[in-house]
């Protein structure tokens, strides 16, 4: 089977091929001097692009039958910096913009009027036909609106002579910045229709994912990752139909929506959109994401988002530009960080690689495809929603796993349910013999009879046997802080006399697994603490076994006693603990499918803890 990057690679280079084998289209026809010439039988909509006649500070008069400006700009274009017609530089003003459509005698075009950020209005040959909201000649007289659907004129008789009145004071790009399209009433009907079964089809996946991923938060809420990534795929929803179709603004009865809070949500949900897809992945990768990088991420788009709340368009809509540069280092780091994952879950890094290369193919073929005949078609939104899938698809494995390591727990809990009711009879019975044993050593240790080396062996003896009596009464003790009826003795004891006891004891199991066990510090000051020597012991035992346990060979386990109030020991393993295990770690019969495992040593350890 081929390696992820060789399979990458040749997916690449076949639809690179493709996409250069494809015929290409005649160029589409540019405005010059103001003027444009749209050729017989048009088979796509044309883009009005080019050089249109401008005028500042005037509204053109639009019945006009010759080109009334002398002064030209570029459209598509933001008129900032523009020169033409004694502009000063900047985004704030008022002007015209004129163009004379020349097409066959005979035939008639329709335009669609597509808003422009700002205030607008729209005339052809001295009709009009289409207004985003008020222009004016002062910020108090302007108002922008945005419509809930573009509007699209009726067919006009060739020449088309288009006039296009524009003021902005709100925005921090004012001008011509969108173009309009022209062709036969019926071809721009068709390719709205095309627009909006893909803007609908992007916006269904979006929200039934979306959907799925809160329904299952709903029915399971310790997954928290499903519940950001459920909120990622709706900010995305709304950002890629507000900036597209406007598909949920349709059931609206009012047919103009006023700018300002319409730009305010776009930005919002522009900003949340980045910053929950950053949440989802680390929590998907929490190793490889760091907490810190994320952390430093959200808090600059939360100031942006701030920004957005209190500030007027003019100043935060310049959170557009750095907003691109830092979704640029996200990309980057995200990538490179699912690079690294790829060694420790190869199969969901594979899957999120597919869905980054997703979005590069549909960015290159949107670039190599700018002068086909069809250049307002773009892949990118695809390449977007292949890539939104895969977290789902990532969420879904691991979430299908939970459910499995669960049903392998409620039957390991079972089983062990039947094994603890047989062993707490076996543990009350295993005392009587104990004691006798007991007994028997301290008879023949003081009778006097044995030589020096007799002696130490029953002293061997009957310390284990005073070991196994510990921890006989310790299960039965377990059981009773399981039911509330544990009588607590608390007494004086050195913890850290327990922690070198600990790492004595299990000091062959380290050096069996291949793996260094030490407490950090040279302070060897007795630590004490009220509680029971036993209890102590236990918990620190366990806590310590499972850190070896999830260790590989060469690594280290390090624990760290500090002295105060209250006092702390952490143990520390270079390990990470299963996402579907962290939530549920200290559980009864939490696993993560170890060889052996019962899922009772963290839990005993916090209910010794509790019970002290």
């Amino acid at each position: 089977m081929p390696s992820l990057p060789r399979s990458i690679a040749a997916l690449f280079a076949l639809l690179l091929t493709l996409v250069l084998a494809a015929p290409a289209g005649a160029a589409e026809p540019r405005a010059a001097q103001g003027r444009i010439q749209l050729p017989a039988n048009l088979q796509e909509a044309s883009s009005l692009q080019g050089e249109w006649g401008f005028a500042w500070q005037e509204f053109v008069d639009p019945r006009w039958q010759q080109l009334p400006t002398r002064a030209f700009a570029p459209v598509p274009a933001s008129w900032n910096d523009l020169a033409a017609g004694g502009k000063p530089p900047g985004p704030d003003g008022w002007g015209s913009y004129v163009l004379q459509v020349d097409c066959p005698a005979g035939s008639a075009m329709a335009v669609e009027a597509v808003g422009q950020r700002t205030a607008s209005r729209l005339f052809i040959n001295g009709e009009l036909v289409a207004a985003h909201g008020e222009v004016g000649a002062s910020e108090k007289a302007s108002r922008a609106a945005v419509h809930t659907r573009i509007p699209t004129s009726r067919e006009f008789a060739c020449p088309l002579r288009i006039t296009l009145h524009v003021s902005n004071f709100e925005h921090r790009a004012g001008g011509f910045v969108r173009p309009l399209a022209a062709g036969p009433a019926d071809l721009l009907a068709s390719h709205r229709e095309g627009r909006v079964a893909y803007g609908a089809g992007l916006l269904a996946t979006y929200l039934l994912t979306g959907l799925a991923a809160l329904i299952f938060f709903g029915v399971r809420p310790r997954e928290r990752v499903a519940l950001v990534y459920g909120l990622f795929c709706v900010t995305m929803a709304v950002y890629t139909d507000m900036t597209g179709e406007r598909l949920m603004l349709r059931p609206l009865s009012a047919p103009q929506l006023a700018w300002v809070p319409y730009m305010r949500v776009e930005y919002l949900a522009w900003v949340a959109s980045m910053a929950l897809f950053l949440l989802t992945l680390r929590g998907l990768f929490p190793a490889e994401i760091g907490r810190r990088f994320v952390r430093l991420v959200v808090g600059v788009l939360g100031v942006a988002a701030i920004a957005v709340l209190v500030l007027p368009p003019a100043v935060y809509s310049h959170v557009a530009v750095p907003g691109q540069g830092i979704a640029v280092a996200v990309a980057l780091y995200v990538a490179a960080a699912i690079v690294r994952a790829r060694r420790r879950a190869p199969v969901d890094a594979g899957i999120l690689l597919a869905g980054l290369l997703a979005i590069l193919l549909t960015l290159a073929i949107d670039l190599l495809l700018i002068d086909a005949p069809r250049s307002d078609t773009k892949f990118q939104p695809v390449g977007f929603a292949l890539f939104l899938l895969s977290p789902a698809v990532v969420i879904a494995r691991r979430l299908s796993h939970a459910l499995n390591a669960e049903e392998r727990s409620r039957t390991l809990e079972e089983n062990a349910r039947l094994r603890e009711d047989v062993e707490r009879m076996s543990r009350h019975d295993l005392k009587t013999p104990l004691n006798s044993i007991l007994g028997v050593s301290r008879l023949l240790r003081d009778g006097g009879h044995l030589g020096a080396e007799q002696r130490e062996l029953v002293g061997v003896l009957q310390r284990a046997a005073l070991r196994m009596l510990e921890m006989v009464n310790l299960s039965l003790g377990l059981f009773r802080m399981e039911t509330g009826t544990y009588d607590f003795q608390p007494q004086a004891v050195d913890l850290r006399e327990v922690v070198g006891r600990v790492l004595v004891d299990l000091h062959s199991l380290a050096e069996s697994s291949g793996v260094t066990v030490y407490l950090e510090g040279s302070d060897r000051r007795a630590v004490y603490v009220r509680a029971e020597e036993l209890l102590c012991y236990s918990i620190v035992a366990n806590l310590v076994k499972n850190a070896v346990e999830a260790s590989r060979r060469g690594e280290h386990v390090t624990l760290a006693l500090r002295a105060g109030d209250p006092v702390s020991l952490t143990v520390t393993n270079p390990g990470e603990v299963p996402p579907e295990l962290a939530g549920r770690f200290f559980e009864k019969y939490a696993t993560a499918g170890k060889s052996g495992g019962t899922g009772l040593g963290t839990y005993s350890a916090r209910l010794m803890a509790r019970a002290q």
